[in-house]
């Protein structure tokens, strides 16, 4: 049954799996996202290991959280693995395998007032407000017809440096970003407005529209790697220290949790990229 939530904001956190997560990326992530404003994560646990079900359990019991276990029945023929990591994704089963869990989180949040499909290594900064929850309202006024609003993103790459040694927050690291790209976008949308949802689109019901934010007031910073398939992972590359601003305050709650659950800051260099 759906919960009654039209002024609450939600996120479906897709798939977490394997034994590449980091217990204080996880961390720094939903310590964040409570900051923004979210007020309930899903997440979906394929396999696990208890460190990340142990941070997990302390946001259940935050009541911030909720975990779906998540498997994959039967095999494909012709391939002996089938999964999540790169060397085992088998096309088009993962395709398949990565929607369930968006067109699930369509159902189960349905009754939020938006919801926002998100990677561990995504966050969506607002310029001009302190929380997605008054960016949100700010674009529902201004384009009361909205089904949802689609972000540009900014790549932060970990093979460019760190711009800091002064902060242990891996956030407040890793500055240097792509400009803003139309490329891996992703949106927020209003569930009660939307018929169907992928990884990186929607589709509204009629009468209701798609809307595009406007850099100048928010984008996705997304945190990882060089993305395969770039052929140039050194473009033009800007600082950005818009994350700045919730430095102090996600500092202390993170190293509350930290504390607690006897988890050691993110580390680069005996941590691998992968979250």
């Amino acid at each position: 049954m759906q919960e009654d939530k039209k002024d609450k904001l939600a996120i479906c956190g897709k798939v977490a799996f394997g034994d590449k997560l980091k217990p204080s990326r996880l961390v720094e992530w939903f310590e964040m996202q409570m900051i923004l404003g979210v007020d309930k994560i899903v997440v979906f646990d394929l396999d696990c290991p208890e460190q990340i079900k142990s941070v997990f359990k302390h946001y259940i019991d935050e009541g911030l959280l909720e975990v779906i276990p998540y498997s994959l029945p039967g095999k494909v023929p012709g391939y002996s693995h089938r999964g999540f990591r790169l060397k085992e994704q088998v096309y088009p089963q993962f395709s398949h395998d990565k929607h369930i869990t968006v067109l699930d989180c369509h159902q189960r949040l349905g009754g939020y007032g938006y919801v926002l499909a998100a990677d561990f290594d995504e966050i969506i900064i607002p310029s001009h407000h302190f929380t997605l929850k008054q960016l949100l309202q700010n674009l529902t006024s201004e384009s009361p017809n909205a089904a949802g609003f689609y972000f540009h993103v900014q790549f932060h790459l970990e093979n460019w440096g760190r711009v800091r040694t002064d902060s242990d927050i891996y956030f407040q690291q890793y500055l240097k970003s792509t400009k803003p790209r139309w490329e891996c976008e992703k949106y927020i949308y209003i569930p009660s407005r939307t018929k169907s949802t992928t990884i990186h689109s929607f589709q509204p019901r009629y009468p209701f529209s798609k809307n595009y934010v406007d850099i100048k007031e928010a984008t996705i910073h997304h945190y990882r790697q060089c993305p395969l398939g770039w052929n140039n992972c050194y473009p033009k590359v800007i600082t950005d220290k818009q994350v700045s601003k919730y430095e102090e305050l996600h500092t202390a709650n993170t190293f509350k949790v930290f504390h607690k659950l006897n988890i050691k800051p993110y580390d680069h260099v005996t941590q691998t990229s992968e979250i």
